[in-house]
């Protein structure tokens, strides 16, 4: 049996989310694995956010609840990992729950295998409850603790790009703080763990429910600026990977198509959603558009790029309504090869 000397600090941070709150915190407070700090980090909350915690807070002497004024989700788990006094770490967002044995069961893990990280499968949910995907690694547990090993399994997803469905040995990640000018600050994160080597077990067990609303930080906004910055980030990333080796090449190109992708997409949802300005945007798609291209005529195996029909699909929507101008990219020429390629009958500019 595990013992319980070993305390496992749990990070929320929570911005409106009254709806969901209760029964996340229930989860947490229920755990098999009774050692447990709470800390509840109220990130400028205007619904009921912070009197559920209150009252949470006064039935159990493990909570800890911080109000602060609205700083963002990466400022509120970095305060968090700063407060936090337990040995191990975890960070779970207010609008989800977790099994009851979730704790128990990554802690064993951890210390089995002498983990930096222990990683868990997860599902999806709708706000109904419904399960629309499950998330799932294989039949057992694996460590991954290599550089080129744990590179690869990012890439592949086998490292989720997710910081929620995890168990982290806090004295190896205390120095690493989420980026607060990052957009996809998770998958940074997580990126710079492997980078620096820290020891991975990944498990097959599903502890974790994502609650997928339809109103988030993510999709309930309008893109700016800020999302073009992914760009750099992508550009920094592959080649900071790329000094490592040859070996690396392949890998390195695929996050950079990875993060152009994700630009991408959330380009044409807004765009379809009529939101944009006319114009608005069009020279940054433009890059980001030119520098798909690139990749597609120097890269060997791009069959393998994730999603890449429905990436192709969107380059030729675009071009179809006018918001892609073949004179404005220098590899446009390369659209007509690669879509044949890969037996795809696109036509620039025209419907077929």
């Amino acid at each position: 049996m595990l013992s319980e000397e070993i305390k496992v600090s749990i990070v929320v941070p929570i911005y409106n989310t009254a709806e969901y709150l209760e029964k996340c915190l229930n989860s947490i407070c229920s755990q098999t694995y009774r050692n447990i700090e709470i800390i509840l980090i109220d990130d400028g909350s205007t619904d009921q956010s912070l009197n559920i915690c209150n009252s949470f807070a006064d039935k159990d002497s493990r909570i800890r609840v911080v109000h602060q004024e609205n700083k963002g989700l990466s400022n509120a788990r970095n305060k968090g990992m700063e407060l936090a006094t337990g040995s191990y770490i975890s960070f779970f967002d207010s609008d989800d729950y977790v099994e009851l044995n979730m704790i128990e069961t990554m802690l064993k893990m951890s210390l089995s295998h002498n983990a930096d990280v222990c990683e868990c499968s997860f599902d999806v949910l709708r706000v109904d409850g419904s399960v629309r995907e499950f998330s799932s690694h294989r039949d057992d547990q694996i460590v991954i603790q290599d550089l080129y090993g744990l590179i690869d399994a990012y890439v592949k997803g086998v490292v989720k790009i997710i910081v929620w469905n995890k168990l982290y040995k806090l004295s190896e990640i205390k120095q690493f703080l989420f980026d607060e000018n990052c957009i996809r600050e998770e998958a940074d994160y997580i990126l710079r763990l492997c980078l620096a080597e820290k020891r991975f077990v990944v498990i097959d067990d599903s502890l974790y429910h994502y609650v997928k609303r339809q109103t988030t930080s993510l999709t309930g906004k309008k893109i700016s600026s800020k999302l073009f910055s992914l760009k750099s980030w992508g550009e920094q990333m592959s080649g900071h990977i790329m000094t490592f080796g040859y070996e690396y090449q392949k890998n390195a190109n695929i996050i950079l198509y990875n993060s152009l992708a994700h630009i991408l997409k959330h380009f044409i949802r807004d765009y379809k959603k009529n939101i944009l300005a006319p114009n608005e945007f069009q020279q940054e798609i433009h890059l980001v558009v030119d520098q798909l291209l690139e990749l597609f005529i120097n890269v060997e195996g791009i069959q393998e790029f994730r999603d890449i029909e429905n990436v192709l699909t969107i380059i030729n929507d675009l071009m179809i309504v006018g918001v892609l101008k073949k004179e404005l990219l220098g590899n446009w020429e390369c659209f007509l090869n690669v879509s044949q390629s890969l037996s795809k009958k696109y036509i620039i500019g025209k419907e077929e």
